[in-house]
């Protein structure tokens, strides 16, 4: 997403869809219509931007692109999230989980996870939140990336919390 003005972004990913069109880019056509939409998601603007996302994702779909289609799915999800439709925003991750994997995507699937944790909490499932967090923890500090310290903390915030399953 562009930095700044998210009314901004919007327009200028909406010109610059407008232009791929125009030069019949499909790819390109696909790639901004995803930007649409993760900007429209930005923007709290979740309903407007299932339609373009879903668009995206039928492209990708259609071309074999797991990696693209792995960050059409993330993007989607944000929306069903913001929309209020969690479990469906599980799906949407799953299948980004699958289509990452299957490219190698590690940062791409640590992500994933990340966003599979945050799921779960408002799902209200948290030995499934512990589970994803712990997967994006193992990625990222195995990719040395910075994320990893901010996700190990959420990590050891949601285990010093109790248990609410546990027998009293």
């Amino acid at each position: 997403m562009a930095a700044g003005d998210g009314a901004a972004a919007l327009a200028m990913f909406t010109h610059a869809l407008q232009v791929n069109r125009r030069l019949g880019s499909e790819r390109g056509v696909a790639m901004m219509t995803r930007r649409v939409g993760e900007a429209l998601v930005a923007q709290d603007r979740p309903r407007e931007a299932i339609g373009p996302l879903t668009e995206a994702l039928a492209f990708f779909t259609g071309r074999g692109d797991h990696y693209n289609r792995a960050r059409v799915l993330s993007g989607l999800a944000r929306a069903l999230v913001a929309d209020g439709r969690a479990a469906d925003a599980r799906t949407a991750l799953h299948d980004a989980l699958d289509a990452a994997g299957a490219v190698g995507a590690r940062r791409e699937v640590a992500g994933i996870h990340e966003s599979l944790a945050d799921v779960a909490r408002l799902l209200g499932d948290p030995a499934a939140e512990r589970r994803h967090l712990e997967q994006a923890v193992a990625l990222f500090q195995e990719l040395g990336a910075r994320r990893g310290e901010a996700v190990a903390a959420r990590l050891a915030e949601l285990r010093r919390r109790p248990d609410p399953q546990a027998p009293r």
